[in-house]
């Protein structure tokens, strides 16, 4: 059954994004020898925000098989999905699929303006699959276009003296399901976009170290020092009390 951008547990009432995530690289800000957070390489070209080609690279890792360890993003007209398998993607969709490392240090992340493409239709030589770099800006119009959507709206900053953090991405429906039931509860959070803000990256890499916990998934919540991967209610609710006061 295709994973369509998050699954729902109905009996621990979890909610996630999937992606395998080992180290902890961070999702969707992957990195890359050509580009970094420090900007580009001397003798490589990126392609232009207009470009439907993209540029043939070759990212700092192996896109093949089943693409197990990958985070995968494809889209279709109801939206973004992220699946971790090749297998999970549509045969229709998988022409243009966002692909990540969830293992890369920050210093091999990818700049956040880039985002590798791959077509996962046919391997080459039987192998690899052909990967191209595109702006973000570009694909995301791909999707804007394939779903009828033709603006964002962004959510409203909370404040920043919060002690509940959601680490996610914009894409994420997980993320914004918690954000909605923070919301509604009236309880102070902070929302950190890891794909976009590698600091926001690297702390979560630090909190998830300490604490020992393998992430594989957003959104992750810090729970006034507590980690939840995914957004679980029941234990979010069993480290908050009723009124969203600590237990």
């Amino acid at each position: 059954m295709v994973n369509r951008e998050c699954y729902r547990s109905f009996r621990s009432r979890q909610i996630v994004c999937f992606g395998r995530l080992s180290v902890l690289g961070m999702i969707l800000c992957t990195g890359c020898d050509l580009l970094s957070a420090e900007g580009t390489s001397g003798s490589e070209t990126v392609p232009s925000a207009d470009s439907s080609k993209g540029e043939l690279v070759s990212p700092p890792f192996d896109v093949l098989g089943d693409t197990e360890g990958l985070l995968l993003v494809w889209f279709d007209e109801f939206g973004v999905h992220t699946a971790s398998r090749r297998s999970d993607v549509p045969e229709s969709h998988r022409q243009w699929v966002r692909v990540d490392s969830l293992e890369l240090s920050p210093s091999e992340r990818l700049d956040p303006e880039y985002v590798y493409v791959a077509d996962l239709r046919e391997a080459q030589d039987h192998s690899t699959y052909p990967v191209r770099l595109y702006r973000r800006e570009f694909f995301d119009r791909q999707v804007d276009q394939a779903s009828g959507v033709s603006g964002k709206q962004k959510a409203p900053a909370a404040s920043s003296n919060a002690s509940i953090v959601i680490y996610g991405a914009e894409w994420c429906g997980a993320c914004r399901s918690a954000a909605h039931y923070f919301r509604g509860r009236g309880i102070s959070f902070v929302e950190k976009n890891i794909e976009r803000d590698s600091s926001a990256s690297a702390e979560l890499q630090r909190k998830a170290r300490a604490s020992g916990i393998p992430l594989g998934s957003i959104p992750v919540i810090d729970v006034r020092g507590t980690l939840v991967v995914g957004f679980d209610q029941n234990r979010i609710e069993s480290i908050l009390g009723p009124n969203g006061t600590p237990i």
